[in-house]
């Protein structure tokens, strides 16, 4: 008797298809694996530049509800905020990645660079999601007579978040998405990320999480 041949997986260069985005959306936990699981397939959705508003939506959402167990962890009450400070300041810096990127020749679509932007604000937020059980304990824990206390802890892990986002910028840098891109737009987007760290910086001060 001959086996039978096992399901071929998806191409990891395979753009995602309509249900899978659909099924994101209706069972947020795929979204680690949308992130860090299906890298490449998620830099050909990005590339082939169709079913973005979707996606768009799913990295939005996303991004601003992860954070919060991690801002009820630092900031109590005024927890509500810190979807601004990723979220916030990376729609803030998008218009200047879109039209940088299109100015040094790239050939890509608003959703195609929105997307990008918002994958730096659900990997730091899924890191905070994390980081927000540990940060809770050593709230509960640490007192005043501590020489560092649990906020400036939470800082420090709200920055670790951001340079995690940033570093799948990276990644998907890499894996060139987006069409035309050259080694004049990578540096490009190396500078709009020091961009975003300082706009994520003045949030931060804006919403009361630094002095």
């Amino acid at each position: 008797m001959s086996e039978s041949t096992p399901p071929t997986p998806a191409s990891t260069s395979e753009p995602l298809s309509a249900q899978e985005l659909g099924a994101t959306c209706r069972n947020p936990q795929h979204l680690l694996n949308l992130v860090f699981g299906e890298r490449g397939r998620l830099a050909a959705t990005v590339g082939h530049g169709r079913g973005l508003g979707t996606l768009a939506l799913v990295l939005l959402f996303g991004s601003s509800l992860l954070v919060l167990p991690f801002g009820l962890a630092l900031a109590g009450s005024g927890g509500w905020r810190l979807p601004a400070l990723y979220t916030g300041s990376v729609l803030l810096c998008w218009p200047s990645l879109h039209i940088v990127s299109v100015y040094l020749g790239c050939r890509c679509q608003p959703t195609q660079t929105l997307v990008l932007a918002l994958l730096v604000a659900l990997v730091a937020s899924l890191f905070t999601l994390g980081f927000a059980p540990i940060l809770w304990f050593l709230d509960q824990t640490m007192r005043n007579a501590d020489s560092i206390d649990a906020h400036v802890i939470g800082i420090v892990l709200a920055a670790i978040g951001l340079l995690a986002g940033l570093g799948e910028l990276l990644r998907m840098m890499l894996k060139s998405p987006l069409p035309s891109t050259n080694d004049v737009t990578q540096v490009a987007w190396l500078l709009w990320a020091a961009l975003l760290v300082t706009i994520t910086w003045r949030m931060a001060r804006v919403i009361g999480l630094l002095p």
